[in-house]
């Protein structure tokens, strides 16, 4: 007969009590002494819940965000006006801190909430083309190094002293013609240097703020559905285009890096979406939507299991919704 280490390669644990960090120990089974019972780590289905409400509460679009769960800096907006609201968020609540400088939206974010960035930008008197950077510490925000390619709407990712701002778009709908940018600049703490561009330009595209300026990650973007799937990634000196998103879309909110990341929402030719799609470094899988179509929609989270969705329209909302993409228990073994 076959025995339990023949099958699974390793022997039945006596442990006193369950492990410590059950995500290392998914589909291991021990004997748990102290409670008399065999038990085995399970990792679930992921899944939206509700979190908290924020203090914006006419609710806005085209937000950023950047930071994990518990430790997110949510900041700019619009629709139905021009914000430059900041906002921190402690895993349960949020808290108004000082504006930015500059009242703009859809800025490209990266850093965190006590070191965070926002990098150009629509403004009111320019609402597709801006270069300005502004770094915030934990309470205020300062201008700091423009873009040489002024441009708004591009995404951004990275610390406040190593960060990408890739993509966007610049002139105006009546003249200049406005047009989607390939520009990618690198940020040191002070200023921008241009990189090799993007192989599509887009702008409104998924921004994943926990990558790095050697490994980013670019997804879907207007115009859709032309480039509404396309994804690429970044080595930290070149763009490759890698596996498409399922659903094409614009105006996505977005969480995680390079290797794991997470996508939802936003809007195609059929409308604002509810899909959400997990990013595994290699290619996307369609999980559990939001429960509410928007777009716009602003998030943080380090990695594409674990992050949060906020804000977004239409209509203008300020709800927070959690995203815990496999949530891991000790389940007690039972004979029935």
């Amino acid at each position: 007969m076959a025995t339990y280490k023949g099958i699974q390669g390793y022997s039945v644990q006596s442990l006193s009590s369950d492990p410590g960090t059950l995500s290392e120990v998914v589909g291991q089974l021990w004997y748990n002494s102290t409670a008399g019972k065999f038990k085995i780590s399970i990792a679930g289905a992921g899944a939206w819940a509700s979190g908290g409400t924020m203090t914006r509460t006419n609710g806005q679009g085209n937000n950023r965000g950047v930071g994990a769960t518990t430790a997110a800096l949510a900041v700019g907006g619009n629709a139905p006006s021009y914000y430059g609201y900041t906002e921190t968020y402690d895993g349960t609540s949020w808290t108004a801190k000082n504006p930015l400088n500059t009242t703009r939206y859809a800025v490209g974010s990266a850093g965190t909430i006590t070191a965070g960035l926002a990098i150009a930008g629509g403004t009111e008197s320019s609402p597709y083309e801006t270069g300005i950077t502004e770094e915030f510490d934990g309470t205020s925000w300062a201008e700091s190094g423009a873009l040489t390619d002024p441009r708004g709407t591009g995404i951004g990712c990275g610390t406040q002293t190593a960060a990408l701002y890739s993509g966007g778009n610049y002139g105006t709908i009546i003249s200049p013609a406005w047009q989607t940018s390939t520009s990618n600049e690198e940020y040191d703490g002070t200023s921008f240097t241009e990189k090799n561009n993007l192989n599509t330009g887009r702008n409104y595209s998924c921004q994943f703020s926990a990558g790095s300026t050697t490994a980013a990650l670019i997804a879907a973007g207007n115009p859709s559905p032309v480039v509404g799937k396309l994804c690429e990634s970044w080595d930290g000196t070149s763009w490759t285009e890698v596996n498409d998103l399922n659903t094409d879309r614009n105006y996505g909110g977005g969480f995680g890096n390079s290797t794991s990341a997470m996508a939802w929402a936003g809007e195609n030719s059929g409308g604002a979406v509810t899909n959400t799609e997990q990013w595994d470094g290699t290619s996307w899988t369609e999980v559990a939507n939001v429960t509410t179509p928007k777009q716009g929609s602003g998030g943080a989270g380090l990695t594409g299991n674990l992050g949060i969705s906020f804000a977004g329209y239409p209509p203008g909302t300020s709800v927070t919704e959690h995203w815990d993409g496999a949530p891991i228990t000790a389940k007690t073994v039972t004979v029935s």
